[in-house]
């Protein structure tokens, strides 16, 4: 299996706002994550798109994350793909969100890309390089098989940056 090129941003340029809304606020699968998501808002607040010049942030009421924002591509004709958004706390990287088009999750037809893996191991190479030792994650992160699947669900679980794994 060979895996197109996703570039990470940490600004989404304003011409992905309409992309940003439709996987953020509008996205087919948020009703498999309502509990999930209703903690979010409890623990930090509504989420706002912030225009800053000719780029898109997230922002939180109660926090001003970082995200990070997957492309497949870095060109005019680039698709939105997804963003998570993560902040550090002392040691540990704390992952707030994650919200990604339904065409790559499980159901879709990018499911190969695994794009929320891989927004999760940009995140946990980050926070590495930032010297956190713990990643808190809103969803468990399972261990996948080739022959079965699972979706993730929703716990605020603690794990140590060399125990993240998912194996296919």
């Amino acid at each position: 299996m060979s895996f197109h090129t996703i570039t990470f941003k940490k600004k989404l340029p304003i011409e992905f706002k309409k992309d940003l809304e439709k996987v953020f606020f509008f996205n087919t699968n948020q009703t498999k994550h309502l509990e999930g998501i209703q903690k979010s808002i409890d623990s930090y607040g509504l989420m706002k798109i912030v225009e800053d010049g000719k780029f898109l942030t997230l922002e939180f009421e109660k926090s001003k994350p970082e995200s990070l924002f997957a492309l497949d591509g870095d060109g005019f004709n680039s698709s939105f793909l997804g963003v998570i958004c993560y902040e550090f706390k002392g040691d540990i990287c704390e992952i707030y969100h994650i919200a990604v088009d339904p065409e790559c999750t499980f159901a879709g037809s990018f499911e190969p890309e695994m794009i929320t893996y891989r927004l999760v191991e940009k995140v946990r190479k980050i926070a590495m390089d930032h010297n956190s030792t713990k990643l808190k994650s809103p969803i468990r992160i399972n261990i996948l098989t080739s022959n079965k699947k699972s979706l993730p669900s929703w716990n605020n679980e603690l794990y140590g940056l060399t125990e993240i794994c998912f194996k296919f």
